[in-house]
């Protein structure tokens, strides 16, 4: 542990300024700190003030030291109306209630281009009057659920990330931004991923069966349509074929009864002639006496 002669020499540079984000300006105190990564809490601040402002004045905090790991300490014993906390290009990893709860009237966290990976569970529970958050260009990769819940955000940015790409910059889109880390930044994201991702594969597979189904299904009711017609005209030749032998049925019979006719007729003419022979012969025998001497003698 860092004895307290170390920890006052914590802060050797610090200065002063006015800044301004959009249409708030900020009385800023921009810390540089002698390197000494055992060093985590401030116990002491060297600079001047402009004018007749003190401390209390001071309402933003700019923190660019590249060795950084977390947010030092102590603030709180020297600044009380931080409204602002711009921490950038630092190897900060983690956020937590911790480091930030020092900050309770905090409205502006910047903590873009630095090393975050996880943001844990209540980090912001302590600092219920930030609007405005900025956690662009980290390496997030998991949040817990309700993070941003309690939180009236106005800004929220998180383009960069490895679980979100995004910001927002309206209250709208900022909770649809939250609705969305809510999955994508869950603990169970990369399973809801691969879940996403296999459904979204058999979805894809069973579109392609249905296609082919589908296309089976077509060429079967073509098929069916095919057959059907088929049908009707072999329906309608039955019909024809029924026609006709009705009417070789009614040919059959015309004949048959001609025949008849004919045979009949044939019949009655034969007798005819044989009494016509008859007739013939008796007149012959007539007019030949020797003829009906011998027709007598026999």
């Amino acid at each position: 542990m860092p004895k307290q002669n170390d920890l006052v020499k914590a802060i050797t540079d610090l200065q002063v300024e006015t800044s301004s984000i959009g249409w708030e300006n900020f009385y800023t105190c921009s810390g540089s700190f002698i390197r000494d990564e055992s060093i985590t809490e401030i116990t002491g601040i060297d600079g001047e003030h402009m004018g007749s402002r003190t401390n209390s004045n001071v309402t933003a905090i700019r923190l660019t030291d590249n060795w950084l790991t977390e947010v030092p300490s102590g603030f709180d014993n020297f600044f009380s109306n931080i409204e602002f906390l711009y921490m950038i290009n630092t190897q900060l990893v983690t956020v937590n209630s911790n480091q930030i709860q020092q900050f309770p009237n905090l409205e502006y966290l910047w903590l873009e281009n630095n090393q975050i990976e996880n943001i844990e569970v209540y980090a912001f529970s302590l600092t219920p009057l930030l609007r405005h958050i900025d956690l662009q260009y980290n390496d997030i990769t998991s949040i817990p659920y309700n993070t941003f819940q309690h939180l009236h955000l106005e800004v929220l940015k998180m383009k960069g990330n490895v679980c979100v790409n995004e910001s927002a910059e309206t209250s709208q889109n900022v909770n649809t931004l939250i609705a969305n880390v809510e999955i994508s930044c869950s603990p169970l994201g990369p399973l809801i991923e691969e879940i996403s991702s296999e459904l979204l594969n058999n979805t894809s597979a069973n579109l392609d069966t249905i296609g082919a189904n589908l296309g089976i299904i077509d060429s079967f009711n073509e098929s069916v349509v095919e057959l059907k017609n088929d049908s009707e005209n072999l329906k309608k030749s039955l019909t024809d074929l029924e026609e006709i032998i009705s009417n070789l049925k009614v040919l059959e019979d015309t004949v048959r009864n001609f025949t008849s006719e004919i045979t009949g007729k044939y019949s009655n003419a034969n007798k005819t002639l044989a009494m016509l022979e008859d007739l013939l012969d008796s007149i012959a025998s007539i007019k030949d006496p020797q003829n009906r001497k011998r027709r007598s003698y026999y």
